[in-house]
């Protein structure tokens, strides 16, 4: 049997099975300092009003508990879902790259349903409340610029 005809799928099945399933916001940051920046994103959070379900500081993860969207969190679609019908959390972790470090910060948005369930679901690229942290991720911090040739 042909070796490269196995080797194939298997090479394709394990390269699949490493791709990252992370589907929040991505950036690697140069500064300010990781610890610094940890402080300024979790103070940037509460004063957005998000309560802190749990934080450790030592591992520079924090999560948020919900709390119902604003109005500037909505998108057009969602303009008539009646108050407390839309709500949104974060998570935030940082992770040290050598002398850089990656920010993870996630933003979930959950919509309430006849049966009084919820259904979850990772805010959409386009979606105003990851919009907002995008532009509060660039704003506290100076990411890191890839040179073009």
């Amino acid at each position: 049997m042909n070796r490269s005809f196995v080797l194939t799928p298997l090479l394709v099945l394990l390269l699949a099975g490493c791709s990252s399933s992370f589907q929040g916001i991505k950036m690697r940051a140069q500064s300010p300092l990781m610890e610094e920046a940890f402080q300024k994103l979790s103070l940037a959070i509460t004063v957005d009003g998000y309560p802190i379900a749990s934080a450790d500081p030592s591992q520079f993860r924090l999560e948020t508990q919900w709390r119902d969207a604003m109005a500037r969190e909505r998108s057009d679609a969602e303009r008539n879902i009646p108050a407390g019908g839309m709500q949104s959390r974060v998570s935030l972790r940082l992770e040290r790259r050598g002398m850089l470090y990656d920010v993870f910060l996630t933003p979930y948005i959950r919509y309430s349903g006849a049966d009084n369930s919820w259904r979850e679901v990772t805010a959409p690229v386009q979606h105003p409340v990851r919009e907002k942290w995008e532009k509060a991720l660039r704003t506290l911090l100076q990411v890191e610029v890839k040179e073009e040739d």
